[in-house]
Formats: structure tokens, sequence, C-alpha cells
């Protein structure tokens, strides 16, 4: 008797581990290249923030030793730190650009940042692959205000972001400095986080050539790829050292944050729950229609559905004209307590077509839990306030829920819904979250028309028709009566 509750036992452990290693991601691998002297005193609080969130290091020097990044077609890191830029693809064992831009085809992310003003073509061709042009070695940034200063600093920006937190009400300058960066036109998976003020300029000291000017100038840029691959090009690697980090009545501390963001512990969200439900306004008449969202779609209704008229729950079918409401439940991805916690994002989008867009809008989250979700960043969180993260994460979905009803169009066909963040990632008000969609289990909603018993009895749109029969029958009975009573 004993062996088959061992057994017993033995499968449910297993089937717990399981479960449990698809609620959780598998602690990230790093690999870091360096040649400064030091390296691990002087970025000790960069190499900090890593080890808390769980990544495994590698640092290596390249001029000492190698590392494969890929072992066939498997990646060997999560993550590639180059604060070595200086080395080139010449040195033996060192990987090609090649191999660079392999890794984050592959889903890797990518870090790079020049070194002292100084940047090999390796990583110039890496850089100019995704459309950004780092400038000359030999250009100097200066803003022509405080033109003695080699340290620039520059107000916080205003828009929230996943890349440097939430900063809105952060009113402490960003201090910047190194290489300037010039971005080709209309990429759109680029997001400048970081630009020049209207007073700066990039020039060559040695003639008057200026090479960019204002918020054309480019100091932190992002880019993010559909395979969810992130890189950021920092314009030097001093900016995540501990002095920077460190320094008095500046936001220089946003930095690690755009660290955070390039490993996905930061802005990674899912898809938690999608449902669909028919429901039955109360006042048909007065049910209130909004054109706010994008091509001015009528079906978008304002009102809010009520749960009691409810009838039907992720029905096979609709029919034209019924009145559907979806509920939406997103997860963002804590990398303290390993978990995923409810959130919601201003980057959703949703999109209903058959062949082409048929209705598409952004989703809007209840404005009860808008201040909760800001609260999400990562930033300066230490282990202390997890458990205080985690007794948040238990509340109810339907705290979280991103609700929205449409009409189901007058158009019969197979509809297939999508929700996705692909457009919002370069525009101003995109937080830069991860890409998500629902390729992997698509959801599609027949729209039939009406059966022959659906009909109403009577259309007054069609008084026409009404009016001609009846002049009809009416002129027959003329007719008979004028044939039978005359000769």
């Amino acid at each position: 008797m004993k062996t088959p509750i061992r057994v017993i036992i033995a499968l449910f452990l297993l089937v717990a581990l399981v479960s449990a290693s698809i609620f959780t991601k598998p602690n990230p691998k790093s690999l870091i290249y360096y040649t400064q002297p030091n390296f691990k005193t002087n970025f000790s609080t960069f190499l900090s923030s890593l080890e808390e969130r769980g990544h495994i290091l590698t640092i290596i020097n390249p001029l000492d030793d190698v590392s494969p990044l890929k072992n066939y077609d498997r990646l060997l890191f999560d993550n590639i730190f180059v604060f070595a830029s200086s080395v080139h693809h010449a040195i033996q064992g060192f990987p090609k650009p090649s191999e660079f831009l392999d890794f984050v085809e592959t889903g890797g992310s990518l870090f790079i940042a020049p070194t002292d003003g100084h940047l090999s073509p390796t990583f110039r061709d890496i850089a100019l692959s995704y459309g950004i042009d780092y400038l000359p070695a030999t250009s100097m940034m200066l803003n022509t205000i405080e033109p003695a200063n080699a340290i620039v600093s520059l107000p916080m920006p205003k828009t929230k972001s996943e890349i440097l937190g939430d900063v809105i009400d952060n009113t402490a300058p960003i201090q910047v400095t190194g290489l300037a960066m010039s971005i080709l036109d209309n990429v759109t998976y680029i997001k400048k986080v970081l630009t020049g003020l209207s007073t700066m300029i990039v020039f060559d000291p040695g003639n008057p050539t200026i090479f960019e000017n204002g918020p054309n100038i480019s100091l932190l840029s992002a880019v993010q790829l559909k395979n969810n691959a992130r890189m950021i090009f920092f314009s030097d690697i001093s900016l995540l050292s501990n002095q920077f980090l460190s320094a008095p009545n500046t936001s220089n501390h946003v930095y690690l944050n755009a660290v955070c963001w390039v490993t996905h512990d930061c802005g990674y969200v899912r898809v938690k729950t999608f449902q669909h439900y028919m429901f039955d306004p109360v006042d048909l008449d007065g049910l209130a229609q909004t054109n706010r969202f994008i091509n001015n779609f009528p079906q978008i209704l304002s009102n809010k559905a009520k749960r009691e008229n409810f009838l039907k729950i992720n029905p096979a079918t609709y029919k034209v004209g019924e009145h559907v409401h979806f509920d939406v439940v997103l997860e963002r991805y804590n990398p303290y307590s390993k978990v995923w916690e409810l959130t919601q994002s201003n980057d959703v989008v949703f999109e209903m077509k058959v062949l082409h867009p048929f209705i598409k809008f952004p989703l809007e989250p209840q404005s009860q839990v808008t201040l909760d979700a800001k609260k999400t960043s990562l930033l300066g969180q230490n282990i202390e306030n997890v458990e205080t993260r985690r007794q948040n994460s238990t509340q109810k979905d339907v705290e979280f829920n991103m609700p929205f009803q449409i009409t189901m169009p007058d158009e019969m066909g197979v509809f297939r819904i999508f929700l996705s963040t692909k457009e919002a990632f370069n525009t101003v008000e995109g937080s830069g979250v991860s890409f998500f969609d629902m390729q992997e289990s698509p959801l599609y909603l027949p729209v039939r028309p009406p059966k022959h018993d659906e009909w109403t009895r009577f259309l007054f749109v069609a008084y026409p028709y009404y009016l001609s029969m009846i002049i009809i029958m009416g002129a027959f009975f003329v007719l008979s009566v004028a044939f039978l009573y005359t000769k």
C-alpha cells in the first residue's frame, strides 16, 4: 500500500513543479564585456541591481577570455552588456557584428555604450543596422547657455515611460555626457528616450561643422523589435558608474531603470484573460455611442454593460447588430517576487478585422486603477516591499479589467480579434511595454445574418415598399370594381 501512496505524492509534486514553472520565469543569464580597471568596484551599484533581480552574471574581459553567444540554435545568454565598446571583432574569439545581430534577431537583448567617447566600427555598424548613427568621436556636445560644462543637465521627460520609470513628478535634472546619436527618419521601432535641448549643438571643434542640434540629438535610444528583443544605446558607459548614479540633486538613478527595461525585468506584460459576453442593454433608445476612436467607428459603445444583463458567455457566433462586452486582464512580471502581478497599460490596441481592420481603437484603463498602475515601476524597489506588492497582487481580476462594449458590424463573416501593443512604442504616449498579441491563441468571432424568425416584424425604414404594396392593392381593387361595373 505504501508504493501507490508514494507514486501519488511524487506525481502531485511533479504537477506542482510544472505549474509553478508556468507562472515564473527562469533566472536570466547576462554576459558583460568590460575593459575598465576596477570594473566591479566602480560599477558595483549596477551589478548589484542585476543580482537582486536574480540575474546570473558572466563577466568577461575580451582581451583575456572569450565566450560563444549560441550553442547551435540555443542562446547561452539572455542579455549582453558591452562595457568594452572600443574592442572590435578583429580580436580572436570576439563576436562579429553579424553574430550580435543574429543574437538580437533570435530574441536576445543588447546594451551598447561608448567608452570615453570611443566606439569601435563593430558596434557602430550594429547601431547603424537599426537606424542609429553614433556621431564621430571628434564631435563635441555643447549647451550654448552653459558652454563651460562638459556634462549637460537635462530636465526629466514629462511623459510616463517604462524605460525610465515613473518620472512624472520628478523635478531633479538628469546628467548626460559622451557621444550623441542621430536617428534615421521614419524608423518605427526606435524611441528617443532622452533628447537634446533646443540650445544644444553637436559640432566638430576642428572645423565649423555642426552634426546635429536641438531635439534631433538623441542621448538615450531604445529599440524594441516585434520578437520582443530589446536594445539600449547609451551616450557613454560612465552613466552607470557609481559616481554618476550617486550624484546629489540629480535623477541619474533612472539609468538603472533603463537597464531593468532592456533585460525584460520592467515593462514585460502579457494577456492573462480575454473574455467576451453577449449582453442586452436596458435602454436601447438611450444607448449612447461615441466617435472618439480611430476612424470614428460608431460601433463603439460608451455605456457600461451590467453583468446581470449578460445573456451568453463566450458564444460561438454572434448575430449582426448584437452587443458584445469584452473583459481584458493583463499581467506584469515582477522580477523581485518572481510572480505575475495584475496591471494595466495605456498601450493596448483592440482590432477586429476580416481582411482589413473593420474596428480599431485604443483601450482605456479604469480611472480608479490607473493611480495604482502608476506605482508599478521597479525603480528603487527593494526586497522589503516585495511582500506588500504580493498582497496588492491578490486583488480580484475584476478590479483590473479593461472593459469595453461594441455592436457587431453589419458585415457578415468570420472576424479575427487582435489585442496588441504593436503601434504604441514609437509614439509620444507609448510607454515601451513589451509587444504582445493573440497569435498563439487567436480568437475568431463568426458574425451571421439574422434567421428568418429573428427579423423585426415591421421595419419603418422599409416604408417605400409598404407604400408601394398598398398602392398596388388599392389600384387592383379600383380596377376590379371598374372592370365589373362598366362595359
